[in-house]
């Protein structure tokens, strides 16, 4: 409830992390974890204690409880609430990658698109975990909407992650898809990362003059 609330219930959110770090590991499930990290997050609430506590409960809980999305918003709340860089969300960032993501399908273009901009905004370069979600990409499936579309092309080229069968393949579901389906910011955040990511594949151009 919190999180949906103006303006931003400080006291209550300061009781609540109270009450959540007097929780040990065994006393929380990924999806408790999740929400609290998630609340704090969109309403900006930087409580480092609660942060250090959480980042504890879970590196505790099994890999099996997690599923892409709980990982990906989990990445996101540390890398929107702590400094690019900083050693918690590292550790977070590490533990995730090593214990759970090796074990989680990574289906969702939404998950990939908040894990690779979580990994951006912090300013984190994991190149296996970059090269297993760019896997996850060229095998296709479900293809990314528009908005996760220019999401993974901003955290690729903040990253500078020049895989060239993972461009050409985001080239492809761009051209499929008409310009007319992306917000302008949308669109300028493509043409930004085409120019950073110096992909010159046919008919990019075009595509963005039909904007």
């Amino acid at each position: 409830a919190g999180a949906g609330a103006e303006p931003r219930p400080l006291p209550l959110m300061a009781h609540l992390s109270r009450v959540a770090r007097r929780i040990g590991p065994d006393g929380y499930d990924c999806q408790h974890a999740e929400n609290m990290l998630n609340a704090f997050a969109r309403l900006d609430v930087l409580d480092r204690p609660l942060l250090e506590h959480l980042a504890f409960v879970t590196a505790a809980l099994p890999p099996s409880t997690f599923d892409a999305q709980a990982a990906a918003l989990t990445m996101n709340a540390y890398a929107r609430l702590l400094a690019p860089g900083d050693p918690l969300t590292r550790r977070v960032f590490a533990d995730l990658a090593a214990r759970v993501l090796p074990l989680t399908p990574l289906d969702s273009p939404t998950a990939i698109s908040v894990i690779l901009n979580a990994l951006a905004k912090a300013e984190v370069r994991d190149d296996a975990l970059l090269a297993r979600l760019a896997d996850a990409l060229k095998a296709g499936g479900v293809e990314p909407e528009a908005k996760n579309l220019a999401n993974i092309y901003h955290a690729l080229a903040t990253l500078h992650v020049l895989d060239r069968p993972l461009l050409a393949r985001l080239h492809a579901v761009l051209l499929a898809r008409s310009p007319k389906e992306f917000d302008p910011s949308e669109v300028a955040v493509i043409a930004w990362s085409v120019a950073v990511l110096q992909t010159d594949q046919a008919g990019g151009v075009d595509w963005l003059l039909q904007a």
